[in-house]
C-alpha cells in the first residue's frame, strides 16, 4: 500500500488525561511517500505527537487527516487498529514468548495482508537484512540490531499507509546505525510509504528524512529541508537542533553585521536598519582557527577531536567560538580565527 499525505491542523494535545497540555495548535502538510523527521530537546512534544498520530492519545482539539480519512476532528477518532498506521516503538514492543518469525506473521493476518505463511515471512527477514533461520529464535536470543529489524519488519509487513518511528535507533551502535539508516531510506523507496521519525540525532535526519521539523515547547519553530535548515536555520531551536553551534551577537553596521570576529557579510544582503542586534548561528566548520596573523586574535581555550577533524574552543574579548583548526595548537595558544561561510541572522524569538 501506498503512502498516504499526512495534514495536521491546529492540534492541541495532552499526553494523558487530566496532564498539562504538550502541544499548542501544532499545524503542518506532509507529502505523501516522503520522510518527515521530528527534532527538538526532551520535552518538546516529539513523542506526544507520535502518540497522537497513532490514536494512542486522543487530542483536545485541532484535526488529524490521512489522506481523505479524518483521523482525528470534529468529534471523530479513529482507534490505533483502524488507523493503518504502524509504530516502531523505542523500547520495540517485542514479545519475549514469540519468536521473531512469530511477530512478523501475525501482523500479516491481524493486518488481512496475508495469511503468515513461512515463506512470507522469511521473505520479509532477507528484505530486512536477516537471515531466514532467525525466523525461530525469540527476541531475548537476539542481538539489538536484529530485534530492531524485527520491529520494522513486523510493521512494514503489515503494509501501513504511515509509518511512525519513535527513535528506532537511540540504542544501537554506531556501525549498525549506519547500516539501519540505509536499511530505513532503501524501504522507504521501495515501499512507497509516509513515515515520520522521532529523533535526537540529527544526522538521522539528514540521512533518513525528506523533510524536517523542529519542536519548540509544543510548537513547530521551523521546518523545511534537513541539509537546508542545518545550513541556514531561522530559528535558535533549530540551529540547537543540529549539533554544535556557537550563537553570536551582532549588530548591523550599513551592508555588514558588526561582531568580535570583525564584519561579517550576510547571506541575504542587507536586512536591517544600523544598530539593530541580531544573533548569528555558527557552525564549527563555518569558523576556522589558523595562525594568529591570519584573523581575528584569540586564545585556546580547549582542544578535542571529532569525527571530521580537530576543533578547538577559542576565546575572543571574551566570547567564546567553537571553531575548526587548521593548526595542530595547544589549550592556551594564539590563534587567528577566521569566518569562511556567509552568515544568515536568527528571527527574533
Amino acid at each position: 500500500m501506498s503512502g498516504q499525505a499526512l495534514a495536521v491542523r491546529d492540534l492541541v494535545v495532552a499526553p494523558r488525561r487530566g496532564a498539562p497540555v504538550v502541544l499548542h495548535g501544532i499545524t503542518f502538510d506532509h507529502a505523501a511517500e516522503s520522510t518527515l523527521a521530528l527534532l527538538g530537546t526532551s520535552g518538546a512534544g516529539k513523542t506526544t505527537l507520535l502518540r497522537a498520530l497513532a490514536g494512542l492519545v486522543r487530542p483536545q482539539s485541532g484535526s488529524v487527516h490521512l489522506g481523505d480519512r479524518l483521523l482525528d476532528g470534529d468529534g471523530v477518532h479513529v482507534a490505533p487498529e483502524a488507523r493503518r498506521v504502524g509504530v516502531v516503538f523505542q523500547g520495540l514492543e517485542l514479545w519475549p514468548h514469540l519468536t521473531a518469525g512469530d511477530h512478523v506473521a501475525f501482523a500479516l493476518r491481524a493486518s488481512g495482508v496475508g495469511r503468515g505463511r513461512r515463506a512470507d515471512v522469511e521473505a520479509w527477514f532477507e528484505r530486512v537484512g536477516l537471515a531466514p533461520a532467525l525466523t525461530r529464535r525469540r527476541p531475548g536470543a537476539l542481538s539489538g540490531g536484529e530485534r530492531q529489524r524485527v520491529a520494522i519488519a513486523r510493521t512494514l509487513a503489515a503494509e501501513p499507509s504511515l509509518v511512525l518511528y519513535d527513535e528506532p535507533l537511540a540504542h544501537v551502535d554506531p556501525t549498525r546505525r549506519q547500516a539501519l539508516r540505509a536499511l530505513l531510506r532503501e524501504l522507504a523507496r521501495e515501499r512507497r510509504h509516509t513515515a515520520v521519525l522521532v529523533t535526537h540525532d540529527p544526522d538521522d535526519a539528514l540521512e533518513i528524512a525528506d523533510h524536517v521539523a523542529i519542536l519548540e515547547k509544543g510548537r513547530v519553530a521551523e521546518s523545511g529541508v534537513p541539509r537546508d535548515v542545518l545550513r541556514t536555520p531561522r530559528t535558535e531551536a533549530a540551529a540547537r537542533a543540529f549539533g554544535a553551534v556557537t550563537l553570536l551577537p551582532a549588530t548591523w553596521r550599513g551592508t555588514a553585521l558588526d561582531t568580535v570576529l570583525g564584519p561579517l557579510e550576510p547571506a541575504g544582503g542587507p536586512g536591517a536598519t544600523d544598530g539593530r542586534t541580531v544573533r548569528l548561528a555558527l557552525r564549527p566548520d563555518d569558523v576556522r582557527a589558523r595562525a594568529p596573523h591570519e584573523g581575528v586574535a584569540a586564545t585556546v581555550v580547549d582542544r578535542f577531536e571529532t569525527a571530521t577533524g580537530t576543533h578547538v574552543i577559542a576565546d575572543v574579548a571574551g566570547t567564546r567560538i567553537e571553531a575548526r583548526a587548521d593548526v595542530d595548537v595547544p589549550p592556551g595558544a594564539a590563534v587567528g580565527l577566521v569566518v569562511v561561510s556567509r552568515v544568515t541572522p536568527l528571527e527574533a524569538a
